[in-house]
């Protein structure tokens, strides 16, 4: 995973790169999240620019609330 830090994002921002490992414990989840679809295919062209998306997708999930807690997720796989 790379992290990235940005002080005054923009173009004229001092941004940072890191590597780092994540451990992710789940406590309490009695709904896994539903993804638009059960699996995925792409096919990635040898001329696609670095740091493009390759496949996009949506899930939501119905555990909501202030034992949940409302979140926003965003996984990036390079």
């Amino acid at each position: 995973m790379i992290i990235q830090a940005r002080d005054n994002p923009g173009s004229s921002g001092i941004s940072r790169f890191d590597t780092a490992s994540v451990n992710i414990t789940v406590i309490r989840n009695p709904n896994a999240p539903r993804f638009s679809a059960g699996l995925y295919n792409a096919t990635i062209s040898e001329y696609l620019e670095v740091q493009q998306p390759v496949v996009r997708t949506i899930a939501s999930d119905i555990d909501v609330g202030p034992v949940s807690g409302d979140s926003f997720l965003k996984f990036i796989f390079n």
